[in-house]
């Protein structure tokens, strides 16, 4: 999850739990990057030419990443116990491997902007039914939140 442009990118990112996320600063400012989400809070101090070792994330849950020096940074670390998982593209959709698998699947979608911040869970699905699903959701979202720097004004 690279500090680019004055905003983590890419602005979600899924791992599996026990697994790591780096944190590069691509930017020429520095940025003290955090989380209190507990229990997969962290702090990365103050950074501009050098880059901190990756982060273990070893508990299920959504962990919201910011920027101490700047506000406006928002990301997203999804810790997933789940065996397979995928995040959409920017046109909203995503491929998931489900060769091998011969339970039915329960798909979850999580998004911030998605209201009351829980997952949406959806129908069962056979394995061998699910080439081409698409999935809509009913409810309105919460507007996407603005990552724009002070140097936008």
């Amino acid at each position: 999850m690279q500090q680019v442009n004055e905003a983590f990118s890419p602005h979600i990112v899924a791992v599996r739990s026990g697994q790591s996320v780096a944190f590069p600063n691509n930017d020429p400012i520095a940025h003290h990057v955090y989380s209190f989400s507990r229990p997969n809070d962290f702090t990365l101090p103050l950074s501009k030419d050098r880059n901190p070792a990756p982060v273990a994330f070893e508990s299920e849950g959504v962990v919201v990443v910011g920027c101490n020096i700047h506000d406006h940074m928002l990301g997203y670390i999804l810790v997933l116990e789940a065996p397979r998982f995928a995040i959409t593209d920017d046109a909203g959709q995503a491929r998931l491997d489900v060769s091998g698998a011969s339970e039915d699947l329960v798909f979850e979608i999580w998004s911030p902007r998605i209201r009351d911040g829980r997952p949406v869970t959806t129908q069962q699905i056979t394995a061998s039914d699910s080439d081409g699903v698409v999935f809509k959701l009913q409810k309105k979202l919460r507007p996407e939140a603005r990552q724009e720097s002070w140097s936008d004004y």
